[in-house]
């Protein structure tokens, strides 16, 4: 099983148990492993499917966050660079905020 396949050894013996317990012929007891085991592979790829959707998704996650982050930087230097400025030539902006 660790392989990714159920060996015919252990299918029989599933199969078997599951026949005593369920009461049902040995033949529909294989069908119903093999029905299970094809379920549960087919519930492994829809995992790992959505994990790598996850893993794309948080990768461009991070990267916008960087890119956003960095344009919040070039806004606060620019910020700080006009209001340098303005300090330094004493502009007086009130006029533009309604204020004397």
């Amino acid at each position: 099983m660790t392989s990714g396949k159920l060996d015919q050894a252990d299918r029989d013996y599933i199969a078997t148990r599951v026949a005593a317990r369920m009461n049902i012929p040995q033949p529909e007891a294989q069908k119903k492993v093999d029905d299970a085991f094809a379920k549960l592979e087919q519930a492994k790829a829809t995992a790992k499917q959505a994990a790598e959707h996850a893993r794309k998704a948080a990768v461009i996650a991070a990267f916008m966050t960087a890119a956003v982050l960095l344009l919040g930087a070039a806004a606060a230097w620019l910020a700080a660079q006009l209001g340098g400025k303005h300090r330094d030539e004493e502009v007086n902006l009130g006029s533009l905020f309604g204020q004397r």
